[in-house]
């Protein structure tokens, strides 16, 4: 099967003084987003492909001191047959201090295809290297994940898969009712293209509800909440 990921997941040059004094503003203004009181220690996510259960999305969180730990995890499997005709997955983790990025490092096998982006610091900045070369890029960056609304507030976005800088354009698209896996919930919803194209969605407290976008194959891919809720994970952590 045609490779069918991901124009996203969860996705250049040197930023002027200009550009980082509006990102130093943006950090100021999200310092009270904090994802364990937003989501709990984990979200979790379907994943469908042409309205057909195909994978799971899951981030974790974890803090010690004032340093964030966040894992992101894709596995996806389509079968043809009782064969599997398609894999991919991926792998991210990430450290943040007072909103800004520390390191990571994302490893994606994207059918038999292994890439791995590694951005570290270097200078007064960061260094993003992966399968596209290197970027130097600030501790603000947008990354292509998804768990906090602020990486779709600029024109920006570091691929995670391929280490690029993507240029984007958002569009908001006004509030509607979302697709979840326990019924439906009203979200602001945003367009990407550019780079990336896609549709996204999120609450009024700022989390991930999920997204949908056109795989290369032109299949639609849609991320789905399971329990992207602080109480949805508290419930299902109580095993009820």
């Amino acid at each position: 099967m045609r490779r069918l990921i991901l124009p996203v997941l969860l996705f250049c040059g040197w930023l002027g003084q200009g550009a980082w004094a509006m990102e130093q503003s943006a950090a100021r203004a999200d310092k009270a987003f904090d994802p364990l009181a937003v989501y709990g220690p984990t979200a979790s996510y379907d994943i469908l492909r042409n309205g057909e259960p195909v994978g799971s999305h899951r981030i974790e969180f974890t803090r010690s001191g004032d340093i964030l730990a966040v894992e992101s995890r894709s596995d996806i499997e389509v079968r043809l047959l009782f064969l599997s005709a398609y894999s991919f997955s991926y792998v991210a983790q990430s450290h943040w201090q007072d909103g800004q990025l520390l390191t990571l490092e994302a490893k994606t096998d994207d059918d038999g295809e292994r890439s791995v982006v590694r951005v570290a610091p270097a200078n007064d900045g960061l260094i993003a290297a992966g399968p596209s070369g290197e970027s130097p890029i600030t501790p603000l960056h947008p990354l292509s994940e998804h768990w906090w609304q602020r990486f779709i507030a600029g024109e920006e976005q570091l691929n995670t898969i391929t280490g690029a800088v993507n240029r984007i354009d958002v569009e908001p698209l006004g509030s509607a009712y979302v697709p979840m896996a326990a019924g439906i919930a009203p979200a602001a919803r945003f367009r990407i293209d550019g780079d990336i194209q896609l549709e996204t969605w999120y609450d009024d407290a700022g989390r991930w509800l999920g997204m949908r976008f056109l795989a290369r194959d032109g299949s639609t891919i849609e991320y789905r909440c399971r329990a992207c809720r602080a109480e949805m994970a508290s419930l299902a952590g109580d095993g009820r």
